[in-house]
């Protein structure tokens, strides 16, 4: 018998849903991205040579910067068989000072366009320690002239290398926690409705919106690519109980990758069953 199938294609979505070609090319229209790009590889080396959970540091070893993507991509395994070979060759009381990759990072960034945040690029793509891709963007980061930025239009669950109840590593700056996710991106679907249902109810507030107008209003944008994870905490009172919780972009959630301490497992199992069961 053949597993049922628990997503929808793009082109079920456009057969489901008469706004979402059109939604979708208007975005495309209001949103182009440039052409006259660079690629920025960055490398990110564990800070030291035995992490342990629930928290370990990790830092920006280097950078590169390629014309083409495929340089870039091309350049990955190379740093990791140079960084093998340094490793190798190096005493071992100075294998401290050695580079162990983390991940890899490649950024494309717009030539001559404005970046109104550090961490604002066209694109990126994120690759694991030993180069295999992980997770790619959808849509740009780019703030336009009018202030806006691309609509983020969902990402499927099959384009996550996570699920929900997976324990994850959530990059934040040169730090990464041990967290458990509670939820994935919305889905394509779910996105285009809620779209729909956004316009409808402006519309309805002020009749003298016009569709041309409309068409160019969204509710989503690449800060919505994203996770939300719990990392254990958890405050208890008579009748209630808070769980802490945040919403780490996609580009910065990583399959933990090393033996997770049988407490730190429970307490972020037991923290995400109270937030299923409240």
């Amino acid at each position: 018998m053949d597993e049922k199938k628990n997503y929808v294609t793009y082109s079920e979505l456009v057969a489901e849903h008469r706004e979402w070609g059109r939604i979708l090319n208007k975005a495309r229209e209001l949103f182009p991205h440039s052409a006259d790009v660079i690629y920025q590889l960055t490398e990110w080396c564990h800070d030291s040579l035995r992490p342990r959970y629930p928290v370990f540091r990790i830092r920006e070893n280097s950078r590169y910067y390629f014309h083409t993507l495929d340089e870039a991509r091309r350049m990955v395994p190379e740093i990791i068989r140079r960084r093998k070979k340094e490793y190798y060759l190096t005493p071992s009381g100075r294998k401290l000072n050695c580079c162990r990759p983390y991940c890899f990072v490649i950024d494309e960034h717009p030539v001559g366009r404005e970046q109104s945040w550090r961490d604002e690029v066209q694109a990126w793509w994120v690759y694991d320690k030993s180069g295999r891709l992980v997770v790619r963007s959808l849509v740009s980061g780019m703030t336009g002239g009018d202030g806006h930025q691309e609509p983020f239009f969902g990402r499927f669950p099959g384009q996550c290398p996570v699920k929900k109840g997976d324990i994850v590593e959530v990059v934040r700056g040169n730090e990464v926690h041990l967290e458990i996710v509670c939820s994935l991106p919305s889905d394509p679907q779910e996105v285009v409705r809620r779209i729909v249902r956004y316009r409808e109810r402006l519309k309805a507030l002020d009749p003298a919106l016009t569709d041309e107008s409309l068409d160019g209003i969204f509710c989503n944008d690449s800060s919505d690519d994203c996770y939300i994870t719990l990392d254990g905490t958890m405050e208890e009172g008579k009748d209630t109980y808070m769980c802490a919780h945040s919403h780490p972009v996609v580009k910065w959630v990583f399959p933990a990758r090393m033996k997770i301490p049988d407490d730190v497992r429970s307490r972020l199992e037991e923290c995400l069953k109270k937030v299923e069961e409240g």
